[in-house]
Parts: structure tokens; sequence; C-alpha cells
């Protein structure tokens, strides 16, 4: 993530935060696609990930993150 991304997803999580639902909303979509660009840069210089696809390794860290309440 860029630093003027960053200052993005910090206004959407004051937003968020705030009630904003639309702010949520975008929050994840920007988190998951900086998740799934991450994955996928990892599972490229992974040689025995090959059956491994990005998005199944972002959606298994999001049910992860969502079932371990804090």
């Amino acid at each position: 993530m860029v630093p003027s991304d960053s200052s993005h997803v910090t206004a959407l999580l004051a937003g968020w935060r705030e009630g904003d639902e639309e702010a949520g909303r975008e929050l994840v979509e920007v988190v998951y696609r900086e998740l799934r660009r991450v994955a996928s840069a990892h599972l490229r210089r992974e040689s025995n990930a090959m059956t491994l696809q990005p998005t199944a390794l972002v959606n298994e860290l999001c049910v992860k993150l969502l079932s371990n309440p804090r």
C-alpha cells in the first residue's frame, strides 16, 4: 500500500467507526484487494504453492480473522 492509500484506509476506518456503512463496504473492498495482491506476490515465490490460488488464501485468512472474536 502506498502512503496515499493508507490515508484513504484511515479515513474509511474513521467513517466506518462513525456508522458510515458505505465506508465499511469500501474498506473491505480496499483491504481485500490489497491482501489478494500480497497473496499473489507471495505465491509466485513459492514453488510448492502451485495448487493454491490467491483468492483461496485470502478467503481462508478472512474466515480465520472473522471467526476469532476479540
